[in-house]
């Protein structure tokens, strides 16, 4: 009787064990299910799918998909705000374009009759000045403000091509010749030896180039110095921007490519530009798998765009 009851009560403590293992085993299946799910990235709502036995394990489901829900709605919401704020930035930016190019042709046409005249009283002259820099800085900021809703919307494309980079960089640097001239810059050029190719997306060099100039010849005008160079390596082409200004602190260097940042500095802050320009370069830099790289120190600055030949 006695063996028999310890029979009994050995069995019952197999089973209790087994039981216990299988529901362990599914417990973490479970879990590993979960975490699996949870870890990736759905542009939908999908609902997680897991059939369980484990009552716990069906309420944290139900709780999951629900907060998964809320979360797609959520983000739903945040990108269709974002839509229309750069829908409404770029209609505004359109709207805004024309008329300034209109004003600032007025103030170039009246500058023209005032010197025709006869007329030169300085301090004319000087408001003058004033307004067609003004009236340049805002167009600046228009156009750039196009180019940066455009590029975040996704409608400035940026084809692939099989790009020979040491003629691009040569034709940037001759469409500024006029402009370097005017505002008295050295320019440096090492541009020379066999042409460099690369397959990247032209108008990306271009627009990030343009970008990086217009920033030397502005915040860099303290040296009056412009180099463009280009060099390679087994695996990359490097495109090199230099200026001889006030560099960049090291304290804002990581800061400077943020959306209307704006370096906290008197020799910055009195330029009055819209602090879009890096925020551009930055952006399509990764849409084009390039790498914006930066050394800056007083009386140098160099951003180097590398493309990787592959």
């Amino acid at each position: 009787m006695i063996a028999t009851v310890e029979f009994i009560t050995i069995v019952i403590l197999i089973c209790l064990n087994i039981y216990q293992i299988r529901h362990n085993i599914d417990l973490r299946k479970s879990i590993c299910v979960v975490t699996k799910y949870i870890v990736q990235e759905h542009d939908t709502f999908e609902p997680l799918l897991y059939r369980t036995d484990n009552q716990q394990v069906q309420r944290m489901i139900t709780t999951i998909n629900t907060l998964l829900l809320q979360k797609y709605r959520l983000s739903q919401k945040l990108r269709n705000l974002q839509e229309q704020y750069r829908t409404n930035i770029a209609d505004i930016s359109h709207d805004l374009k024309t008329p300034i190019t209109i004003l600032s042709g007025y103030i170039d046409f009246m500058a023209l009759q005032y010197q025709q005249f006869g007329n030169n009283s300085p301090e004319v002259n000087l408001v003058i000045q004033k307004a067609q820099q003004k009236a340049q800085d805002v167009q600046h900021a228009i156009l750039q403000q196009l180019d940066f809703a455009r590029i975040c919307s996704g409608d400035m494309r940026f084809p692939l091509k099989y790009t020979n980079l040491t003629e691009l960089c040569r034709e940037i640097a001759l469409s500024y010749y006029d402009c370097l001239s005017e505002n008295g810059f050295r320019v440096d050029l090492n541009l020379d030896g066999p042409s460099i190719y690369a397959d990247t997306s032209p108008d990306a060099i271009r627009c990030i180039m343009n970008n990086l100039i217009d920033n030397a010849i502005k915040y860099g005008s303290a040296g009056k110095f412009l180099g463009i160079a280009i060099t390679q390596n087994d695996q990359n082409v490097i495109i090199q921007i230099m200026d001889h200004g006030n560099g960049i602190p090291i304290t804002e260097q990581e800061k400077i490519f943020g959306r209307n940042y704006q370096i906290c500095d008197s020799n910055y802050s009195s330029k009055g530009r819209s602090g879009l320009g890096l925020s551009i370069v930055q952006n399509v830099a990764t849409r084009c798998q390039l790498t914006i790289q930066l050394e800056s120190h007083r009386g140098n600055t160099c951003f180097f765009i590398i493309v990787r030949k592959s």
